[in-house]
């Protein structure tokens, strides 16, 4: 079953395999002689366990980057100290206006 476990697995990189493709993977392993008709069974049953095995690490390994990402994206944000653009316009207006009464002041001061 080594040859089994090293052959395939590597070979065909399989997360999703249906039972008839690995029914199909086994057979053609038997017609080449690298396994015996009477393992069968046993290697389709190993073969979809192990696929199911390697689905499901996959699947956590994605969520857990896509977690970390979200992360450093939340985080590089923050240190960022991004504006909406709705507060940069406000924060325009404000400014505008201060503008304008220090030149209305200044214009005082000098009268």
């Amino acid at each position: 079953m080594s040859l089994l476990k090293n052959t395939v697995l590597a070979s065909i990189g399989a997360f999703e395999v249906t039972k008839a493709k690995a029914e199909k993977i086994i057979d053609e392993l038997i017609r080449k002689g690298n396994l015996s008709r009477s393992d069968r069974k046993e290697a389709v049953l190993e073969l979809l366990e192990r696929a199911q095995k390697s689905a499901e690490k996959l699947r956590s390994t994605v969520l857990k980057e896509a977690e970390k990402a979200q992360k450093s994206a939340s985080k590089l944000k923050q240190d960022l100290e991004w504006v909406r653009r709705s507060e940069y316009k406000k924060l325009e207006g404000k400014l505008s206006r201060i503008s304008k009464k220090v030149r209305d002041l200044e214009k005082q001061l000098k009268a």
